[in-house]
């Protein structure tokens, strides 16, 4: 029996379709992806990362422990993280004699964290992450994977409250309420 070039080309182009069928069908029967909701994973335990600081060193979470620490996930690209970047480093500076830490996590590379660091003056840690920081903020409750994210974390090491996208100041002054911080004098 001998398949001509057309017949074949018919029985290639119905398995393709059949194929393609196939997965759109499997798409449409798994749930979308949930997004990260305030409060999903507040209570729970911080998970331990250990990230290189601009000067290479390794950091860990456990580097301000018995601190309370505000954890933003960020890059230099990212325009609502480069908007709330003046609110973190004023936060940091009225709240740090109380034990508030400010942790950026930047999702880019030394060089660009680095510049941006210098032209906005930022005193609070910045940490490594590049590609791998997604990954992170998803341990971190972020199922969208979006930046910037934001997290609150007690001294205890419990999360204390998670936030995605722009962070306003009145929602930061009350978290920092919350946790028994008075802005201080300036």
């Amino acid at each position: 029996m001998s398949v001509s070039r057309q017949q074949l080309s018919i029985v290639v182009v119905a398995l393709l379709a059949a194929i393609l069928g196939a997965l759109l069908a499997r798409q449409h029967r798994e749930p979308p992806a949930a997004p990260a909701i305030d409060g999903e994973i507040v209570g729970a335990p911080a998970p331990a990362f250990t990230l290189a600081d601009l000067d290479g060193e390794p950091r860990t979470l456990a580097s301000w422990e018995g601190q309370l620490r505000l954890i933003n996930f960020w890059a230099p690209w990212c325009g609502p993280c480069r908007e709330e970047i003046p609110l973190l480093n004023a936060t940091y500076t009225r709240y740090r004699e109380q034990g508030l830490t400010v942790i950026g996590i930047a999702l880019d590379l030394a060089p660009a964290v680095r510049a941006y660091r210098d032209e906005m003056g930022i005193d609070y840690p910045l940490l490594l992450a590049g590609d791998e920081g997604i990954t992170l903020t998803r341990a971190y409750g972020n199922r969208q994977g979006g930046i910037p994210y934001t997290v609150l974390v007690r001294p205890d090491g419990t999360i204390a409250a998670q936030h995605m996208g722009l962070l306003q100041a009145e929602q930061l002054a009350e978290w920092l309420r919350e946790a028994g911080l008075t802005p201080a004098e300036r």
